[in-house]
């Protein structure tokens, strides 16, 4: 087992230190190429820094002497030790006497990491002796390479099981490359404090009280795979289906895609082969060769995923008729496979982990490519995000219930089709000539399976070139039969017994299905103002019904109640998101782009956790609870040292300086000068006033570090390091500009946020 030496070392019922998860090893096993890193400040016979990359399911470690540098000039001596446990991340205490590595811990950077192409396996790397990658952090940051040097490891005998204070260890170089990143003279030394706390070792020695509560970095680890089943990789899956609703809805335990307007493909990936299929389970392949291969898009060995393949227009949306020029066409260009779930990977059947960690599993081991992207999406927002597709020209979007299992072959209210432009698929049964350059093909004649019956439902006469006439003509004639095939036929008075509208009509045998634009049905069943947008390929016709909207709310009530129950976690996340709605504010509509093509809107987002704008109260309105400071919240800013951590509004405020005068004494009275604790002070008490003038306003960060008398600049973006309880706005209509990328702005939605 990968931690028994970890295990063997240590007395758990001595130490505070974790022992492992054998659950979240395995829940993590196939993480290779990204993940977490920590660097944790050790104090234990000799200082050294412990820097551990998160990787397959463990923390794989070294000692690093002299500690981790940003200077590339210095290279840092790094002895191998033993794999230590995931729960090992956050550790910071106090290690007893006696006990293997005894003495004082701290957390001394966290964040992630990346390997650098092409490394796809990064324990085979550090097997071989060398991995590069890339760390973002709040301390280290940039490329990175490790390289064993010596101690290479002997038949019977693992380096990694040796103390690091053994000169026998195996010994790695930790190398900072020349990047933006760099920093000549940087020295871990003189960083001291912890990230996670505030803390120095000297603080964590002596049992001090944290400074501040840091955010362990985000990371695949937190995903709950516990429903995943270890099982034999299936040939393919029925894909899940949407149902159609009639409305757009906000709902904070929904998220909303893109709906893609193109065709359904599962990618099926094994031993380095791909296969793929279409929605009707038919080879792929045919219409779309060597799109996905090789599977150098992802990062596994056996997979299946579950996506669309789309066309790209000029304006990069996706074109379902553009798409009908390219099928069959190897090594086209303008195509693209949106990945939006994950149903296999490596020996675990996932059908029955919530959706969004489903999502989350399949956005950690894509690969950039210039083929395949993770089909984003946006959480809560669903109304604004319907407008900004339907203002995008977009085909509409889906909503899928965060928590919802896969269901194969079934069509769920789980995902749900909120069409901008309503489109129908229709069984072609004929066709009839026109006039002019159309005479050979006017329109087709068409119908929906009933009952196991297809009905008629008129003809679709508009949306045809000259060159879809050619092919839809060329598949077409040799299906040509002479009795119709619909059931009951076309009425006897409709145009005059196949004159009129159906005069020299050819019937057909059902086997084409296509795709169409629909404005709408008649009483009796036929479609109206109907436009061709395509064929669909390998579509079984049986399967082609009339789409008929479900009402939304109705829809919803069902998925969640047939949904697995919502978590206690997921509970209080849903606690510190957007209330229920059906209408959204003006921030909302801002906000819920984030998913939309680069080319086809805006791209905007508001963090996950972050609460609504509070409603501007009218003069005798209630003022809501999160705009104002109590006295005794005041008093205890008042209380507060030169640095401290305020509670306020139910959040902690980590506050420095605030002793540091910011303005200088003004006239008359000559009071002063104005400190930084004063200035926090009047903005907590002008918050109720102030606020009804902010709400959904994105805002600036003017900053003086030197008082208000100095020079001073703008801070146009959000710190890593802020709060994460900041409500964020995500700048629109930067996309495509090479100078700069958007910046993340404050919406100052309660008194907290204006004193930060």
């Amino acid at each position: 087992m990968p931690l028994d030496e970890y295990r063997r070392k240590r007395d758990f019922a001595k130490t505070p230190e974790p022992p492992p998860d054998d659950a979240t090893a395995a829940a993590r096993a196939s993480a290779l190429r990204r993940g977490r890193f920590v660097v944790q400040r050790h104090r234990a016979s000799r200082l050294h820094y412990d820097f551990r990359l998160e990787i397959g399911g463990v923390l794989v470690s070294w000692a690093v002497p002299k500690g981790p540098t940003l200077d590339p000039g210095t290279r840092r001596m790094a002895v191998h030790v033993e794999d230590h446990p995931i729960e090992y991340f956050d550790f910071e205490g106090v290690i007893p006497a006696k006990q293997y590595g005894s003495g004082d811990v701290i957390v001394w950077d966290w964040g992630t990491w990346e390997a650098e192409s092409p490394i796809t396996d990064a324990l085979e790397a550090i097997r071989d002796g060398e991995i590069k990658f890339r760390l973002d952090g709040q301390k280290l940051k940039g490329r990175y390479t490790i390289v064993r040097t010596s101690g290479r490891k002997h038949k019977a005998d693992d380096p990694a099981a040796r103390a690091f204070e053994d000169d026998q260890g195996e010994q790695w170089l930790l190398i900072k490359k020349r990047d933006e990143a760099a920093q000549a003279g940087w020295d871990a030394e003189d960083h001291p404090q912890s990230v996670k706390t505030g803390r120095t070792n000297d603080d964590v020695k002596a049992d001090r009280d944290a400074l501040w509560n840091g955010q362990t970095p985000a990371a695949e680890a937190e995903i709950d795979l516990s429903a995943a089943v270890a099982a034999p990789m299936p040939v393919y899956i029925e894909p899940m289906l949407a149902t159609l609703a009639t409305t757009a809805f906000s709902d904070p335990d929904w998220l909303y895609e893109i709906k893609w307007d193109g065709f359904r493909v599962q990618a099926v990936i094994q031993d380095g082969k791909v296969r793929t299929y279409t929605r009707g389970l038919k080879d792929a392949e045919t219409y779309f060769p060597r799109l996905l291969s090789p599977p150098s898009w992802i990062e596994a060995k056996q997979v299946i995923v579950d996506g669309e393949v789309v066309a790209i227009d000029e304006d990069g949306r996706p074109d379902f008729s553009l798409l009908q020029t390219k099928l069959g066409q190897p090594g086209v260009g303008g195509l693209v496979y949106q990945a939006f779930d994950l149903l296999y990977l490596d020996g675990r059947l996932l059908l029955n982990v919530p959706l969004e960690d489903r999502k989350r599993l399949l956005r950690s081991v894509l690969k950039d490519h210039p083929r395949v992207r993770f089909a984003a999406h946006v959480e809560g927002e669903g109304v604004a995000f319907y407008e900004a597709a339907a203002a995008s020209r977009l085909e509409g979007i889906i909503a899928k219930l965060r928590r919802s299992r896969y269901e194969p072959g079934r069509r769920s209210s789980a995902w749900l089709k909120l069409k901008v432009r309503p489109e129908q698929e229709l069984v072609i049964g004929g066709w009839t000539p026109g006039e002019g350059n159309a005479r050979d093909l006017g329109a087709v004649v068409v119908g929906y399976y009933d009952d196991g019956k297809l009905r008629f439902a008129g003809k679709v006469g508009s949306g045809f070139t000259g060159a879809i006439r050619k092919e839809l003509l060329a598949r077409m004639k040799p299906l040509a039969t002479e009795a119709p095939p619909f059931d009951p036929p076309p009425p006897v008075d409709y145009k005059g017994r196949w004159g009129g509208d159906l005069g020299a009509v050819t019937w057909v045998k059902p086997e084409l299905v296509m795709r169409a634009e629909l404005g709408g049905w008649t009483r009796d069943g036929i479609v109206r103002q109907t436009a061709y947008k395509g064929l669909e390929p390998g579509r079984d016709p049986t399967s082609v019904r009339r789409e008929t909207a479900v009402a939304t709310t109705s829809a919803v009530k069902a998925a969640e109640a047939d949904a697995p129950p919502q978590g206690e976690a997921e509970k209080d996340a849903a606690m510190t998101t957007t209330a229920k709605s059906s209408t959204p504010s003006k921030s909302k509509g801002a906000a819920a782009a984030s998913a939309v093509p680069k080319a086809a809107g805006s791209r905007t987002r508001v963090s996950k956790s972050a609460k609504s704008a509070a409603p501007a109260p009218g003069p005798s309105a209630d003022i809501p609870d999160e705009w104002r400071v109590t006295d005794d919240e005041l008093a205890a800013l008042d209380a507060l040292g030169k640095e401290g951590v305020w509670q306020v509004n139910g959040v902690e405020l980590k506050l420095t300086n605030l002793d540091k005068p910011l303005f200088d004494p003004r006239p008359p009275d000559g009071d002063g000068p104005i400190t930084k604790r004063e200035l926090i002070r009047y903005f907590a008490r002008i918050a109720p006033t102030m606020l009804r003038h902010l709400k959904d306003r994105p805002l600036n960060l003017q900053r003086f570090p030197n008082g208000a008398g100095a020079p001073g600049f703008w801070q146009k973006d959000i710190p890593d390091s802020a709060p994460k309880w900041l409500t964020r706005w995500h700048e629109t209509g930067v996309d495509g500009r090479e100078d700069r990328e958007a910046n993340d702005h404050l919406i100052a939605d309660r008194a907290a946020s204006l004193c930060w």
